[in-house]
């Protein structure tokens, strides 16, 4: 049993409802925390970690971005984000490009 969603993020840092990045591979929008489908990076207490949470958080703040979400059977969300106007790249793509991600066996949305 999957529900697929999609977010249409224009964020608001200043709201309780804006998206922030909790790590790189992890972001919180709407109060919800949605893992980045297909990869892992670092924890955010590296500097690499840290550098890719940068990343997730300048990728989506201040710009419209779509995302596609899923629920897995745990009830957890995962799912990818793409920028308009980014050459179609989507954030995991953009972290994985980085070298400070790596790719899991995860299936794409």
């Amino acid at each position: 049993y999957t529900v697929t969603m999609c977010l249409s993020l224009q964020a608001s840092m200043g709201s309780a409802t804006g998206t922030k990045a909790i790590s790189g591979d992890t972001f919180i929008s709407n109060n919800r925390t949605v893992q980045v489908m297909g990869i892992r990076c670092p924890a955010p207490k590296t500097k690499e970690g840290l550098a890719a949470k940068r990343i997730t958080n300048t990728y989506l703040n201040g710009k419209t971005v779509g995302c596609a979400i899923k629920r897995t059977r745990d009830g957890s969300l995962v799912g990818d984000c793409k920028l308009r106007g980014n050459n179609g790249r989507t954030l995991s793509e953009v972290l994985l490009a980085t070298g400070l991600c790596w790719s899991t066996n995860d299936a794409k949305i």
